[in-house]
């Protein structure tokens, strides 16, 4: 996902959280959430799950 089109913005479920949508190398449009840890570069992934149409319509008209 990081070498092709995303989209991160904050999460609306949980503070703190952030969401990474993009598109995989095979195709598919995911968003994963991802909580930050004590080192600051460094997130801990929640969950992943498929993109929903909204959020694919938003990576596609970037």
């Amino acid at each position: 996902m990081l070498s092709n089109r995303r989209l991160i913005r904050p999460n609306r479920r949980a503070a703190g959280r952030i969401s990474v949508i993009g598109a995989t190398d095979g195709g598919r449009i995911l968003e994963v959430a991802l909580d930050p840890t004590a080192d600051e570069v460094e997130w801990e992934v929640v969950t992943a799950l498929d993109a929903s149409e909204v959020d694919k319509r938003r990576l596609t008209a970037r």
